[in-house]
């Protein structure tokens, strides 16, 4: 028996002896929570507030257990009524987190920032208002917040996290060089090899980045993110196969992404399986309408179809999203070409090879030419 199936077990016996015991139906819940039984935690959380209102730590666990199933509104809810009954650093930290997951990241940042102002010291706080920070898109305080984070507790989580930012804005050594590190600091965390397989990835360094998402999924098996990417890799590298059949595995593992919908249908098409691309592009875009990336791959799929109008229509969409997507400028200059627009053609490749001077041979590489 577990250490919380003996807590459980110990406060069941308080509750049988005590039925108005706030405090063993708090710590049952608490319990609960870590066995991973939400419901049984909330039933729990309910009583001792009932019992007594005015005690603070059933509403911080009742909060924890709505962020753990994704009800992030009610979580809130409860953290909100433990900060004004105890504002601690460690409930700000929480109820920031729940602000972070629902995408109200300048919330987030905020209750981080009334972490930190509680305790300097507080690394972990440094290391989700950079995560915040990173999601706005405002990559320099994010680093500011990672290093500070890393000064106070070095972690491969942290390091993890500055390198995935360094690569966003292309930095791509100062990333390679924190995620060594994290590896040296967890030789086993998969997070870290995956950041390193998609460093490598974005370096062209297809064999350096199978390598380590290889380790990646070893390490996580259900890992489908680093599977997508692997899919890539091999896709770049030109093995299509390989691409399609780690990319179906992603989506086997979460059907709900629309990122590897997408990741399919490019593949399916590279490879010249048009109408099952054609089915991955309309389910990614059923998931996430005005998808500039989906319409662009759907678009390469109708330029393979010889369905030119159809091709002009989702590129001149995805540059409409995206007009700095030079792959969809691309693919929409030859779809013009192919239907007799050589001014407008002409345009469109002369523009696209402007943004990225190897878009041409990118394309032509996939059999756009």
């Amino acid at each position: 028996m577990s250490q919380h199936d003996l807590a459980i077990s110990h406060y069941s016996t308080v509750i049988r002896l005590d039925p108005n015991n706030s405090f063993a139906y708090s710590k049952r819940g608490w319990s609960y929570v870590q066995r991973g039984k939400y419901q049984l935690a909330i039933a729990d959380f309910n009583e001792a507030i009932r019992l007594n209102p005015e005690y603070v730590q059933p509403y911080i666990g009742r909060g924890n257990a709505y962020y753990l199933t994704g009800e992030y509104e009610l979580a809130i809810a409860d953290l909100s009524e433990a900060i004004s009954l105890n504002p601690t650093e460690n409930v700000y930290e929480m109820r920031g987190l729940c602000y972070h997951s629902n995408q109200k990241y300048d919330l987030a940042i905020a209750d981080f920032s009334e972490a930190i102002q509680l305790d300097p010291k507080h690394a972990s706080a440094y290391h989700n208002r950079g995560n915040s920070y990173s999601r706005k898109g405002e990559f320099v305080p994010a680093i500011a917040d990672y290093t500070e984070s890393i000064r106070l507790i070095p972690s491969a989580s942290t390091y993890t996290s500055r390198a995935e930012t360094y690569g966003v804005k292309g930095e791509y050594n100062s990333a390679l060089l924190d995620l060594n590190e994290a590896i040296r600091l967890d030789p086993n965390y998969a997070d870290a090899y995956e950041a390193l397989g998609k460093t490598y990835f974005y370096r062209d360094e297809y064999e350096k980045a199978i390598d380590n998402l290889n380790r990646a999924i070893e390490l996580d098996p259900k890992n489908a993110s680093a599977l997508d990417y692997r899919g890539w890799s091999y896709g770049s590298n030109g093995d299509f196969e390989r691409a399609v059949a780690d990319i179906s595995k992603a989506i086997e593992l979460d059907t709900s992404s629309s990122v590897f919908w997408r990741s399919r249908c490019w593949f399916r098409a590279a490879s010249d399986q048009l109408q099952g691309a054609l089915s991955d592009c309309n389910e990614s875009l059923r998931i996430k309408p005005n998808d500039a990336y989906a319409l662009s791959f759907r678009g390469f799929t109708y330029l393979k179809l010889e369905n030119f109008e159809g091709a002009l229509a989702d590129y001149s969409s995805a540059v409409d999203l995206h007009p700095t997507m030079s792959r969809a400028l691309y693919g929409r200059g030859i779809a013009k070409l192919k239907r007799g627009d050589s001014d407008g053609g002409n345009a469109d490749i002369a523009a696209a090879k402007v943004i990225w001077s190897g878009v041409v041979e990118y394309m032509e590489r996939y059999g756009v030419r």
